[in-house]
């Protein structure tokens, strides 16, 4: 097929069945795949691939004599949103696509639209917990480099809108439309060191905060605040604003701190 644009849009569906296949994939190209000899003035288009094969290692697309890997065993985690029977998919379980199974179930009032996504399925969240739950396996922990994808289409700005998360990662879109991508290094709870600061262990730490590269911690009953630029090595703020500290957040610029029913703020989190 002979085409001239700068730009693929590669759509590809993996149908893996169980019976018995022949040693060579059966390789499919479907509509809306144009046709051998065509000569386009646009700048993209489709490319519909169906490949029907039980044991697919690897599939590797070679375009203008580069070549670009599209599926082999460093892929974990592939959903479609096309709602494919034969791969046993329905409205509430998704199937993944990656040799691992990290299926999804559909969670609370995630709605199938078959028609709704930008290419085929996809699937609406109100954000009313409205999910898609993986089980948690250990293919999808970070172990080296790793690539994260999704077509989204947001309806509102307002708030953080979460399109992955697990304990160790996730990846946002902020309200300022920025992408936030954040990784913990030891979110396994038996990988925790216990941080002694100067005997203060009477302190009920209540509240973090970051603010100014200082991490802050506020207690009661006593109210006392910390601030640390290490982690390690606590300095106690002595003139604190109130005898019970709640809670903290930065805001505006501002350090807030939250207690005995009041609210109090600062510019550089000691006055």
């Amino acid at each position: 097929m002979k085409v001239k644009f700068s730009f693929l849009l590669l759509i590809l569906t993996f149908l893996l069945f169980t019976n018995d296949v022949s040693a060579i994939p059966v390789i499919n190209f479907t509509y809306p795949t144009l046709n051998n000899d065509t000569t386009i003035a646009s700048t993209s288009t489709e490319i519909n691939i169906s490949i029907t094969e039980k044991d697919l290692e690897e599939f590797i697309w070679n375009w203008n004599g580069a070549n670009y890997t599209f599926y082999n065993n460093s892929l974990v985690l592939m959903f479609n949103f096309n709602n494919v029977s034969a791969l046993g998919e329905n409205d509430t379980y998704v199937v993944d696509l990656s040799k691992y199974s990290n299926n999804g179930t559909v969670n609370g009032t995630s709605v199938m639209s078959l028609t709704g996504g930008k290419y085929y399925g996809a699937f609406n969240f109100n954000g009313d917990n409205s999910t898609i739950i993986v089980n948690n396996t250990n293919h999808l922990n970070i172990t080296n480099n790793i690539t994260i994808s999704a077509w989204i289409k947001l309806d509102e700005l307002d708030r953080p809108n979460t399109i992955l998360s697990k304990e160790s990662y996730s990846l946002k879109i902020k309200p300022d439309n920025s992408i936030d991508f954040g990784i913990v290094s030891d979110y396994n709870e038996t990988n925790w060191t216990e941080v002694i600061y100067d005997n203060k262990g009477e302190e009920h730490i209540r509240g973090l905060a970051v603010s100014d590269d200082y991490l802050y911690a506020g207690s009661n009953p006593n109210g006392k605040i910390f601030r640390t630029l290490n982690g390690i090595d606590w300095t106690e703020i002595e003139d604190t604003p109130s005898n019970f500290t709640n809670s903290f957040v930065k805001y505006n610029n501002y350090l807030y701190s939250g207690g005995s029913g009041k609210i109090y703020r600062s510019s550089d989190g000691i006055d």
